[in-house]
């Protein structure tokens, strides 16, 4: 299974750029020459409580960030991207995601 985070570095790949958010891996932003989607179902972009992660382009210290909420819906204000597709969870997240090394995060 795609993590996220390789689901926008595939979008990269393909147009040359970062999405401008989320929502670009799902329906075509309209300016992304290359755009060869979607890359999520819209559901892939909530988090097991199904609020939305936050996208930060760019990140801190990498490309971009992916945080995702809490269970109450606040952010967690962890970045989880390192780097370039590295995914981890902060502590109480139900996670199977490993980085896309294979070393977990």
């Amino acid at each position: 299974m795609q993590t996220l985070a390789e689901k926008v570095q595939q979008y990269e790949m393909d147009t040359g750029s970062l999405p401008e958010s989320l929502d670009a891996l799902v329906a075509n932003p309209g300016n992304a020459a290359g755009w060869l989607g979607p890359y999520a179902k819209p559901a892939e972009l909530k988090d097991p409580w199904n609020h939305a992660y936050e996208y930060r382009v760019p990140g801190e210290g990498q490309a971009f960030d992916l945080i995702p909420t809490t269970w109450s819906g606040r952010s967690a204000g962890i970045p989880t991207a390192w780097p370039r597709g590295c995914v981890s969870t902060p502590p109480g997240f139900p996670t199977t995601e490993r980085c896309a090394d294979r070393w977990a995060c």
